[in-house]
């Protein structure tokens, strides 16, 4: 059926517009549910909406004006959900880090985003040096102190500071600035405005669009600096009175006791988590009386042969074909972590080296042929000089391709460049 009708009509509607709409409708009802804290932290509608005003109140005691930037770097929480909320209200634009950042991949976005206010925890910034960034003028930390970091709680301290009248057009105004390398280069940060936002989630909500409903309980184990798990869980919660469930990071035991005990009704997944819960349906160890009415995959294409080849791989009692089949374990050298809890850009680094070393290991001391392909735009300055230094000390042929010569500047002179365009081969020098 064709989706032809938004929810709602968007105009006008700020994204926090939706959480005080919320209060009024939704009231006692619960709104999120945070597994991170001991008990679980269970906060309503009503409460929820009182303390973003409050965080809002209280950035806008710190100096944070309308259009400036506030960067959150939290792993899911109920404080990153108030604290994004909490931004937009107070008319600041939130900008949103991968919490499995780095120092050099942190301090990139901090600097290129110009974050003026940083809210993260303590353990996140460990070993973390974020000085001399000119536009950072204040870090607040959650729940574990760190060297001069205030606590959240003081942002929430009740202020009559009044809050800055947003009437500006939502088609103009920004409410997330995720970053994203899409396809190429170091991240880039996407302007995303009020009007994008909502009226993506009337999109997602409208007639024909899918069967969400009023009062589903949602487990969300999608990060929530990611556009799938800000615009496809959180923000929708608003608009149907939907119980939030946050799991700080994916853990499948953990997700399997949570569908039990909160009754989850809608699994928002991408596809190798949808593959693990059907792994775990076909061993017995998914929960016979869930009540989860509603899988959602994004994020990236499932693979048809995942409904396909669920026979063979169900005989076998093992799944028959992936990349496990190699049995790679990887680490990151300098540190001994492993790959799937690395920062994206040591994980690319990790790949990189991994294509060099088997090109090393088949030429077998023989010349040989690398093709490497963006791979340049998508490493910091740091790690793309030790590439080339790499490829310097090898023996291939290496030829690289890149949509703009800025990253090919440290070799100029000791490589052919040529340009390709139009159907014809330019040899630049």
């Amino acid at each position: 059926m064709l989706r032809t009708e938004l929810y709602a009509d968007p105009r006008g509607i700020f994204v926090h517009d939706l959480v005080a709409c919320a209060a009024e409708r939704f009231g006692e009802l619960t709104a999120i549910v945070d597994t991170s804290c001991q008990p679980e932290r269970r906060i309503s509608f009503a409460e929820y909406a009182d303390v973003v005003t409050r965080v809002a109140r209280g950035v806008t005691s710190a100096n944070v004006k309308p259009g400036d930037v506030i960067a959150i770097f939290l792993l899911n929480s109920w404080e990153f959900c108030a604290a994004y909320h909490a931004a937009t209200r107070a008319g600041a634009i939130p900008t949103l880090i991968n919490p499995s950042y780095r120092e050099r991949e942190l301090r990139y976005q901090l600097e290129a985003s110009g974050a003026s206010l940083l809210i993260t925890d303590g353990p996140l910034l460990s070993g973390v040096d974020l000085s001399g960034l000119p536009k950072l003028r204040s870090v607040y930390v959650t729940r574990s102190p760190a060297s001069g970091a205030q606590a959240f709680g003081s942002l929430l301290s009740s202020s009559s500071q009044p809050l800055p009248a947003l009437d500006a057009d939502t088609r103009l105004t920004l409410a997330a600035l995720p970053f994203s390398s899409g396809t190429t280069g170091l991240p880039k940060g996407v302007m995303l405005t009020h009007s994008n936002l909502v009226s993506n989630v009337y999109q997602l909500l409208g007639p024909n669009a899918g069967p969400q409903a009023l009062y589903e309980r949602v487990l969300c184990f999608l990060p929530l600096y990611h556009i799938y798990g800000l615009n496809v869980a959180l923000n929708p919660a608003f608009v149907l009175g939907m119980t939030l469930v946050l799991m700080p990071r994916f853990d499948l035991v953990r997700a399997l006791h949570w569908i039990r005990t909160e009754e989850i009704t809608f699994l928002p997944c991408v596809p190798p988590i949808l593959n693990a819960f059907v792994q775990a349906a076909e061993k017995g160890e998914f929960p016979r009386d869930h009540k989860v009415r509603f899988v959602k995959s994004g994020a990236a294409p499932l693979a048809a042969e995942l409904a396909r080849e669920r026979a063979r791989h169900r005989a076998a009692q093992r799944t028959l074909v992936g990349p496990h089949r190699d049995e790679l374990v990887v680490a990151m050298a300098g540190n001994g972590m492993a790959a799937a809890n690395c920062s994206t850009g040591e994980q690319k680094a990790m790949l990189i080296a991994i294509t060099l070393a088997h090109a090393a290991l088949a030429a077998a001391g023989r010349p040989g042929v690398l093709l490497l392909d963006e791979v340049a735009a998508h490493l910091d300055p740091v790690r793309r000089a030790a590439l080339f230094e790499r490829l310097r000390e090898g023996r291939a042929q290496a030829w690289l391709t890149g949509t703009e010569l800025a990253p090919f500047a440290e070799i100029e002179g000791e490589a052919a460049v040529w340009r390709v365009a139009n159907g014809t081969v330019e040899r630049l020098s």
